[in-house]
């Protein structure tokens, strides 16, 4: 009985990592087709999924880690509360 416990919640664990990488990767950045430039939002969730987006480059070469279409200091700034938010989850 409790081996089939297990099981299950190894089962539904895996089918969630799945499903939420899944959800992640179409946030990933892609080639900017439009003029406006990413904020401080846009950089925020890159950062976060700035490790995910690696991971699918090296499958997908067409997608960026960073964008090149944005406003400056404000994604910047985005982007390292992401990235060191992603860090500081994994570390602790």
């Amino acid at each position: 009985m409790k081996t089939k416990q297990i099981t299950n919640r190894w089962g539904f664990t895996i089918v969630a990592c799945v499903f939420l990488l899944t959800m992640m990767s179409g946030c990933a950045e892609g080639p900017d087709a439009s003029g406006d430039p990413q904020g401080f939002l846009a950089g925020l969730t890159h950062g976060l999924l700035a490790v995910v987006t690696l991971i699918i480059k090296v499958f997908v070469p067409d997608i960026m880690v960073y964008s090149m279409n944005n406003s400056g200091w404000w994604y910047d700034l985005g982007f390292m509360i992401g990235v060191g938010s992603f860090v500081a989850t994994v570390k602790s």
